[in-house]
């Protein structure tokens, strides 16, 4: 009997390559999103300063 390594077969490879390439991109705009909302928050604490 021969053992294969599950990560040798292409089909497997290609679904995980097909559910990071989502997550990798909401990550990214996660990360857009929340630093846009600081620097928003930000800029308000400092008119508010004023």
């Amino acid at each position: 009997m021969e053992t294969k390594n599950i990560f040798s077969e292409s089909g497997i490879i290609i679904t995980l390559l097909l559910i990071a390439i989502p997550v990798i991109v909401a990550s990214i705009l996660v990360i857009i999103k929340a630093k846009n909302v600081l620097k928003n928050f930000l800029k308000k604490k400092r008119t508010r300063k004023i």
